[in-house]
């Protein structure tokens, strides 16, 4: 009913089952399951066309939304709903994104003259392992919003805890690596941290029910990569470190550590 208060448009509400909740003229069961598995094939380009209007009417970066990618509508949808004080640094972002400017924030520039332990050009790289195919590290920052978005977890739209995605997209000590199949498609994330006490935080790969091969992989180029930087991977036992946010959220909600020495 809320997508007919709407108006027509581009409704994946067919005439049948409109005058069925209007009660014109009622369904018989059979025929209202047709007609609600045509709704929900239909809805996905309905929501994505709601989108499109919503990036118009708002004027949200200035380009109209047949100039869009995925990643920049993924990312406007987001800002729908980080809080207000995190709005402001993502639409920022998403405007840099669109006119190819990858001047990095003040804010993680002042944090990058903190640590010269750290090769910054190295831990920004697409780093490779032949010992890992399949596994990269994300470079575009409207990809790493997506990291909650594509395995379905709590970093997602919708998910508790977003602005933590917000964070992976904003801040330059956070890193987000993909495992995906010889087909291209993905098969877990990963999240990497650079702390303050100078090692490398390990998140543990999700979906949780990731198979133990690409487990494998990813520890193996998570071992090579640090081995380049050569900066220690820190002791998940160890809970003594402290990762910051810097551009993004007050706080990062830290979920702790990989234990795959457990796996």
């Amino acid at each position: 009913r809320a997508i007919l208060e709407m108006g027509p448009r581009t409704s994946p509400v067919s005439r049948a089952l409109r005058e069925h909740v209007e009660g014109v003229r009622p369904l018989r069961p059979g025929q209202l399951a047709r007609a609600e598995a045509l709704l929900r094939d239909g809805l996905l380009t309905f929501r994505l066309g709601e989108l499109h209007r919503f990036v118009e009417a708002q004027h949200a970066t200035g380009f109209t939304s047949e100039a869009l990618g995925p990643t920049t509508l993924h990312a406007l949808q987001m800002l729908r709903h980080l809080r207000p004080c995190h709005r402001r640094s993502l639409r920022r972002l998403i405007h840099q994104e669109l006119a190819g400017d990858r001047t990095p924030h003040p804010r993680n520039v002042e944090w990058a003259r903190r640590h010269p332990e750290l090769d910054l050009e190295l831990w920004t790289s697409d780093f490779q392992d032949p010992g890992a195919p399949g596994v990269r590290s994300v470079l575009d920052p409207l990809e790493r919003l997506l990291a909650g978005t594509r395995v379905g977890s709590c970093l997602g739209i919708g998910g508790a805890h977003i602005e933590n995605a917000a964070a992976l997209a904003l801040d330059v000590n956070k890193r987000v690596v993909y495992a995906r199949s010889p087909e291209g498609h993905l098969q877990a994330r990963l999240i990497l941290g650079f702390s303050e006490e100078g090692t490398v935080l390990l998140h543990a790969p999700y979906p949780e029910s990731v198979g133990q091969d690409v487990r494998d992989r990813l520890l193996t180029w998570v071992e090579a990569f640090t081995d380049a930087l050569g900066v220690p991977l820190h002791d998940w036992e160890d809970d003594g470190y402290t990762l910051p946010c810097i551009v993004g959220p007050e706080s990062w909600r830290d979920d702790g550590l990989w234990r795959y020495d457990e796996d």
